[in-house]
């Protein structure tokens, strides 16, 4: 479970420095000195706690009490000077401690193959980057490549053959109009041409590849472009449906083609020049793009096996990141895997049961790590009592302060007296009225609820106690109504006798 808390350390510290950094750029910012400092010392704590190792850790308490703290100065700031300030921290740190915590069952053993890939990934990342300190441009591509063969052939065994530098041709007399960087051939396979050949390369037949794989140490947009375009340029395997080659692959791809990097720019801008390349180019695209910094893609095309969604199109990209980055690496083996079944006939349930462990490793929760339910409201019920219910429209007032507009249900938000909703303008918050969310009490028909006045100053703003008729709809006036001082006390404003609550 060690990666998938490294992961979200590193996601932790990235989310208080940009919290820090929303902070600074606030007009208030030297009011909000104590808060930065707090802050600052939760990041500084947090970077301790990954170089110290996570294998070392075993609970978070402290950081959770420091982001907690950091969130608390910040509320009473906020009440003081009457200012929304928006800043959560402690989420993601209760998230950190529950991944030192293991689940048992489906859930625990999808967090352990995360955290299996991910430590593959890092891995893989480290040797990669121990090659870019070569001196010369070729023996870094060349040690690179080097890496993904080793990976490659460890990983699937002594079924294959990872051959690094050839090309890939047909019967024909065609061949790949650019070299590749590894192919993978079943160990049995019929390699023409090795590494005798006038131009160095090995020569492999189309009917012989499994995949075709591009290698570089930095993806960048325009590599995966090009990448993308010389893996196009592999000749046709038209003999693949015939009767005696493998027609039960009539609609995939032959051979799987993968772009794989060390590392690259941010997934979103690969995302991009994806769905540009699938525009621009015709043929097959790549099943995989795998990055070992930044995550992994793939498409509505990808074949079996494959994630679960999207489906279809090839323009349909989904990125992969965080703690879900080296599910690429298991998704690329697995995809292997299954080829192989295939061309050896053999039972392909523990193909599929795999890719349904893989699909079910990849389910995120519905809200990121970093979320937190401090601000957020909309979760929150809009129930009030009979006809009445909190309206959508709602303030912050400061952090510990949230108003709500009222409404009859299929009608506006209530407004003052002298004040009406312009239909033509919906967003017109002119007059309304507003009340203090979840501050109600109800009793018989009657509900009471907290109505403030000025909102906007702190030392101008007021509260009364509002109460209607909630069968009804009706507001009641009066010095009854006046005299109350909490919501509580619309009770005595009902006999005892008068029924059940309104709910």
């Amino acid at each position: 479970m060690n990666a998938e808390t490294e992961s979200l350390l590193e996601k932790a510290l990235k989310h208080v420095m940009e919290e820090s950094a929303k902070l600074l750029q606030r007009d208030d910012l030297i009011d909000l000195r104590p808060v930065a400092v707090a802050l600052n010392k939760l990041a500084s704590e947090t970077h301790q706690v990954r170089v110290d190792g996570v294998h070392r850790l075993k609970s978070v308490p402290s950081l959770i009490i420091l982001a907690k703290s950091a969130e608390h100065l910040c509320d009473d700031i906020s009440e003081k000077n009457w200012k929304y300030i928006p800043m959560s921290v402690s989420a993601i740190y209760e998230n950190i401690e529950a991944s030192l915590r293991p689940a048992k069952g489906e859930k625990g053993a999808a967090a352990e193959l995360r955290s299996h890939y991910d430590k593959i990934r890092i891995r893989l990342l480290q040797q990669a980057l121990g090659a870019k300190m070569l001196d010369s441009i070729s023996d870094r591509g060349a040690e690179i490549e080097r890496v993904w063969q080793q990976f490659l052939q460890n990983a699937l065994g002594d079924t294959v053959r990872v051959l690094q530098g050839g090309v890939i041709c047909d019967y024909q007399g065609n061949a790949s109009k650019h070299q590749i960087d590894l192919i993978v051939v079943p160990t049995e396979a019929l390699v023409t041409f090795p590494s005798g050949a006038e131009d160095g390369k090995v020569h492999v037949p189309i009917d012989q590849v499994i995949s075709a794989i591009m290698v570089t140490s930095n993806l960048t947009a325009a590599k995966l472009r090009t990448d993308w375009e010389k893996l196009i340029a592999i000749p046709e395997y038209t003999e693949k449906t015939d009767a005696n080659d493998h027609p039960q692959l009539k609609d995939h791809p032959w051979p799987l083609r993968y772009i794989v990097g060390a590392q690259s720019d941010p997934i979103e801008t690969l995302g991009e020049a994806w769905v540009k390349a699938a525009e621009s180019f015709k043929g097959p695209a790549p099943e995989f793009v795998v990055t070992l910094d930044s995550g992994f893609l793939y498409s509505g095309a990808t074949k079996w096996p494959r994630p679960q969604f999207p489906r279809k199109e090839v323009t349909d990209v989904r990125a992969e990141e965080g703690v879900y980055r080296g599910l690429g690496l298991a998704w690329l083996l697995l995809q292997h895997q299954g080829r192989l079944a295939v061309l050896h006939r053999r039972a392909l349930g523990p193909i599929n049961r795999q890719a349904k462990a893989l699909n079910y490793a990849s389910l995120k929760n519905a809200t990121p790590p970093t979320w937190s339910p401090r601000f957020y409201t909309g979760f929150q019920p809009h129930e009030v009592a009979g006809i009445f219910e909190w309206a959508w429209r709602e303030k912050h007032v400061h952090n510990r302060l949230l108003l709500t507009a009222l409404n009859r249900k299929g009608e506006h938000p209530l407004f003052k007296e002298g004040f009406s909703q312009s239909l033509t303008s919906p967003f017109n918050f002119t007059g309304q009225r507003w009340f203090r969310y979840g501050a109600k009490h109800t009793s018989g028909d009657l509900v009471a609820l907290e109505e403030w006045f000025d909102i906007e100053s702190p030392d101008k703003h007021s509260t009364r106690i509002a109460v209607f008729n909630a069968v009804s709809g009706e507001e009641l006036t009066g010095p009854e109504i006046d005299a109350l001082k909490q919501v509580s006390e619309v009770e005595r404003l009902v006999p005892p006798t008068a029924g059940a609550a309104i709910t």
